[in-house]
């Protein structure tokens, strides 16, 4: 049946026998013969017949070859008397593994033979064939042997199916397997040369050697990986120096978050600003700026929420998550002025509490920017800052609020010389000449290039503020003070942005602070009041040299409970190790506030007890490496709390924020506190969120009181994206929480368990 092989032919064919000799060959079944010539004439009597010799079946009838391919070789015949030969091959079981090519005589077989599993019918791999030959006189049999032997083999890899873990946890991933045909090979194989697909996962997974189970040894985030993360883990199954590539792709499941403690905002919000109660809901109000690239072209917005939004929620479940753009109209207020974007720069609306100007006894909202209005006016006297009324405020059912349509009655429309217009100007709103009504300080720094070494200072009465309600324009000009930059002769000390601090020479009347490339400069208040206006020179600051370092923010509280103010001083540009901020101690600071001086801020001009050196080997983001507030009294016992942010803390660790006890900083032997030496009986340290809140730099700010127990709270915001949710970037941090900690001499309050606990909840 089909193809004719070596064991399935008989064909005879009779020729006559001569004695000349002929090699047969394989062809088509049949043996060819050589004949001889015929006889002569005559009539002798014919010779007997020679004696026949049997045929020969020629080559090698005991062929080897290896596993693993197809066999091939030649057969041929040889009769000496060149008789036509018949073949008759033995039809055995293992005939069927084999052709003949009747043209050419090569025996091949149908298929590559395994020597693990021979198919042989004794299986000992040895091919057996019986072969016969007839050339009619004498038959003669051979045994051809086709031996298959064994080689080495590679070992493969079985396809496991993908598999999932979830985020959070550590165990067995999956289990690679690997199989050798060779016997006893897979005794002696190993997985090894573990390989991940993405190079975050290094060092995070361990396979055992001889069982190939690939463990997860260190938990996983998913808010650390895009969306629907997976990665592949790659193995060599490797015997006797052969291998093959086993893998498994393995799923991150990403665990739903929840708030446990504090409030989540779930919108990129970048600035939050604590107000007074503006709506009359008997809890202060703040303000959300929109992060600059969300805000659409020409057009600055931001959210004035109302406290007792969030007050309810945080006091009735202890944690809330708040979408603001979401929040209803009596939740929060929806505020929007068209603005140009001048020169690419960022648009960013500020928004300040301003004492009564409208006479009915609440106070008032400012809003100020760093762009010139997109109004049409003439760019000497457009608006460029407005004042809405509290009244205003908690009258507006709509939940909006377009500051371009104000009318008299609802605010102030600020207009003044073209200096406030389109350029980063710094503002500050407090009382700081004695009378009432708070005063609106601007500081300028050189409005067109900004290459000067000079600087404006506008100081706008807070009277006149107050008389102007009812009309909706207002022109600042008649009633602003003017003093230009810079502080002194030396140009490295210029006019920046101002602060208003608490009473530091002891008149009961805050004090203004100048900040500039490389000093503090502290403005009397008595000699505010007394100057109509000319140069910063003629205020007679108080100049405190911070040594070439780029002065950050500054603030001021009672640390060491003297009743007298002490300043924090951001120190910026400082290499990791260096002094980071500053404490200066108003006891040692006040007999020299109104001197007309310069003090370098170190340990050369204020000894223990009057100034402490912040130092670490965390290092900053360009000009302001740490973020520094005094946040109040939080464990009781009457000195302030200081929250100190750093980029980066001893252990490279992005993002910590340092509360630090008022009694730690006051009560130094010497004038130096190391953050790299923090424990427990300092204060507590807020840990971040991996990939989340890694970089604190200008980002901390005090938000109020929304937990009841009469301090601010902390609002940390980062200026990192997730690639995965939860979307939110900003977080309160309430202060109960800290002041728990801080009883408790915990070392750490874990920022992930607050705001993205990924913990299984029970139903």
């Amino acid at each position: 049946m089909g193809v004719p092989t070596l064991f399935d032919i008989s064909v005879s064919r009779q020729i006559r026998r001569t004695a000349v000799r002929c090699v047969l060959v394989l062809a088509l079944g049949t043996v060819s013969a050589c004949g001889g010539g015929g006889g002569g004439g005559g009539s002798a009597p014919a010779p007997l017949p020679p004696a026949n010799s049997p045929p020969t079946l020629l080559g090698d009838l005991s062929p080897t070859f290896s596993e693993n391919q197809i066999v091939s070789f030649f057969l041929s015949v040889d009769d000496p008397e060149g008789d036509t030969v018949t073949i008759t091959v033995g039809n055995s079981s293992d005939g069927q593994f084999f052709t003949l090519d009747t043209g050419s005589g090569e025996i091949r077989s149908t298929q590559a033979f395994d020597f693990e599993m021979p198919l042989d019918s004794n299986t000992d791999n040895v091919y057996e064939q019986l072969v016969t030959l007839d050339d009619g006189t004498t038959s003669v049999n051979r045994t051809v042997r086709v031996t298959i032997t064994n080689a080495e083999e590679p070992p493969t890899c079985v396809p496991v199916p993908e598999t999932a873990v979830d985020e959070n946890t550590t165990g067995t991933l999956a289990t690679l397997i690997g199989t050798d045909p060779d016997a006893g090979d897979e005794a002696i194989a190993v997985f090894e040369d573990l390989m991940v697909s993405d190079m975050r996962l290094d060092g995070s997974l361990a396979i055992d050697p001889t069982t190939g189970e690939v463990t997860l040894t260190a938990p996983l985030d998913a808010e650390a990986f895009a969306a629907d993360f997976s990665f592949m883990v790659t193995a060599n199954y490797r015997t006797n120096g052969l291998f093959d590539r086993c893998s498994v792709t393995v799923a991150l499941n990403d665990l739903p978050t929840r708030v446990t403690s504090g409030v989540l905002l779930t919108d990129n919000k970048a600035q939050l600003e604590p107000l007074t109660d503006l709506n009359g809901g008997g809890v202060h109000d703040f303000w959300l700026a929109d992060e600059s690239d969300a805000v659409a072209a020409g057009e600055i917005v931001g959210s004035l929420v109302f406290g007792e939004t969030l007050s309810a929620e945080v006091l009735a479940n202890g944690a809330a998550t708040i979408d603001v753009d979401a929040l209803s109209a009596t939740q929060a207020l929806r505020i929007t002025v068209a603005f140009n974007r001048g020169g690419g720069n960022a648009t960013v609306a500020s928004a300040l509490p301003i004492a009564d100007l409208d006479g009915d006894g609440d106070d008032d909202l400012l809003i100020l920017t760093n762009q010139p209005p997109n109004d049409g006016l003439d760019p000497t006297r457009r608006p460029w800052g407005y004042v809405v009324y509290a009244a205003t405020i908690a009258g507006n059912a709509t939940g909006s609020l377009d500051l371009n349509t104000l009318a008299p009655t609802d605010g102030l429309s600020l207009t003044g010389p073209v200096d406030f217009n389109g350029t980063s100007a710094g503002y500050a709103v407090a009382d700081v000449d004695g009378v009432v009504g708070d005063e609106l300080v601007i500081g300028l720094p050189d409005s067109l290039s900004f290459s000067s070494e000079e600087g404006t200072l506008y100081v706008v009465n807070g009277t006149a503020l107050a008389a102007a309600s009812g009309n909706l324009d207002f022109d600042l000009e008649p009633s602003t003070r003017t003093f230009v930059g810079p502080i002194i002769p030396d140009p490295s000390f210029t006019v920046g942005p101002p602060t208003i601090v608490s009473d530091l020479s002891g008149d009961g009347i805050n004090e203004l602070v100048l900040q500039s490339r490389r000093a503090v400069a502290i403005v009397p208040s008595a000699n505010l009041v007394g100057s109509s206006g000319g140069s910063i020179e003629t205020l007679n600051p108080l100049l405190l040299d911070l040594g070439g370092d780029v002065a950050g923010v500054v603030d001021s509280g009672d640390l060491d409970t003297d009743t007298t103010s002490d300043l924090l001083i951001v120190r910026g540009g400082g290499a990791a190790g260096t002094e980071q901020a500053s404490v200066v101690f108003g006891a040692a600071l006040q007999p020299i506030v109104a001197s007309n001086s310069t003090v370098t801020v170190d340990d050369t001009s204020f000894g223990a007890g009057q100034y402490v050196a912040v130092t670490s080997t965390g290092i900053g983001d360009l000009s302001e490496p740490v973020t520094l507030t005094r946040i109040g009294d939080l464990d009781g016992d009457g000195r302030d709390e200081v929250a100190f942010g750093l980029l980066n803390d001893a252990g490279n660790t992005p993002g910590s924020i340092y509360i630090v006890r008022g009694a730690t900083l006051s009560g130094l032997a010497g004038t130096s506190f190391d953050v790299d030496t923090f424990s427990g009986t300092d204060g507590t340290r807020i840990s971040p969120v991996p990939f989340l809140f890694n970089s604190l730099s200008t980002q901390l700010a005090l938000a109020p009181d929304i937990d009841g127990d009469g301090l601010p709270e902390l609002y940390v915001v980062s200026n990192q994206r997730l690639q995965a949710d939860p979307p939110g970037l900003g977080a309160i941090v309430l202060s109960t929480d800290v002041s728990a900690a801080l009883a408790a001499e915990q070392l750490e309050i874990d920022m992930a368990a607050l705001f993205f606990d990924e913990t299984p909840v029970n139903p």
